[in-house]
């Protein structure tokens, strides 16, 4: 496992092998493509401070792996993001949760779409 010094964040070893448009071009915020905009907007602006994390798992989703993988590093991603504020590892922690019982969906989704 990587990390990467200007986002603060853990990457996967394959993540500077990829070209930035393949990266932008696969990120939607926080949340599936299946949920409404508003949900998304919603959740974009209680997770706001995890965007680093965020633009990483929906990478992953696209061209990693590995789903555990991706889901863990979210968690970590989450939690070294939110600078340990105890509001922000709940939050960290109920995302993980999210993406780990109800994320086999847009994995699926992701890797059908992916580049």
């Amino acid at each position: 496992m990587g990390y990467s010094e200007s986002m603060k964040v853990f990457i996967p070893e394959w993540w500077y092998s990829l070209p930035h448009e393949s990266k932008v071009a696969v990120y939607n915020g926080t949340g599936p493509d299946f949920f409404p905009g508003w949900i998304r907007d919603l959740l974009d602006r209680v997770f706001f401070w995890a965007a680093d994390g965020v633009l990483v798992h929906d990478v992953e989703y696209a061209y990693g792996e590995s789903k555990i993988m991706a889901d863990l590093r979210l968690l970590a991603n989450c939690i070294l993001c939110g600078g340990l504020s105890p509001r922000r590892v709940v939050l960290s922690a109920v995302a993980f949760a999210a993406v780990l019982f109800f994320g086999r969906r847009a994995w699926k989704e992701g890797h059908n779409h992916a580049d």
